[in-house]
């Protein structure tokens, strides 16, 4: 995970030792513009002004920004801040699933980039995550609306969001990383595959 753009925003505080079980992914709701990096920049801006942050911002290319460090606690998911990482994707929940795919999958790549980073840096496992009020109790991937109202009520990613090709993605990034040819490396590819045909997104080649 390249980071392309830094802009560290003063709306973060401690996490005071506690150890990070969930990674969030969350739509920004607005600032989607693809030109250069203004995208990222105005997310910084956002971060500088309203009470919220987030760790890293990835826009519609794939690009990705940085405005909370991992070590500090962003304000991005109410009560869920301390034990969590979060990733704003500039766009919109309202976005369909096919959307996602013909027009935003660089940005879905990058969703899967910043799960992997989360997985290698922190353990956290490559599955869905479950919550029981306020206390993370499977820890694993979370769209902001998975929290509920301890993590803000929020709705995002949206019901078109393809959270499981997502973390697909990453556990293949890990695999192939590992064992490029080995045959569960391989079985990942070709489920890819057959999901990314579907959607007319260009196919992973063979090792």
């Amino acid at each position: 995970m390249k980071i392309d753009y830094t802009d560290i925003s003063p709306k973060q505080s401690s996490r005071e030792g506690a150890r990070i079980h969930g990674l969030v992914l969350h739509t920004t709701e607005g600032s989607d513009h693809p030109e250069g990096d203004s995208d990222l920049k105005t997310l910084g801006s956002i971060f500088h002004n309203e009470e919220a942050s987030a760790h890293i911002g990835v826009n519609v290319r794939g690009r990705f920004g940085r405005y909370v460090e991992d070590a500090a606690k962003a304000w991005a998911v109410c009560n869920f801040n301390s034990v969590t990482l979060s990733l704003e994707q500039i766009a919109f929940a309202a976005y369909s699933k096919a959307e996602w795919f013909k027009e935003r999958h660089a940005q879905l790549h990058g969703a899967a980039e910043f799960l992997l980073y989360g997985h290698i840096h922190y353990g956290v496992p490559l599955r869905p995550g479950k919550v029981s009020g306020s206390a993370i109790v499977k820890a694993g991937v979370f769209q902001h609306k998975d929290l509920g109202i301890s993590g803000s009520g929020h709705s995002d990613c949206g019901d078109g969001y393809p959270q499981g090709y997502v973390i697909l993605l990453a556990r293949f990034f890990r695999a192939h990383k590992l064992h490029p040819t080995s045959a569960y490396t391989e079985r990942l590819r070709k489920e890819l595959n057959n999901i990314r045909r579907h959607h007319g997104v260009d196919l992973i080649p063979a090792s």
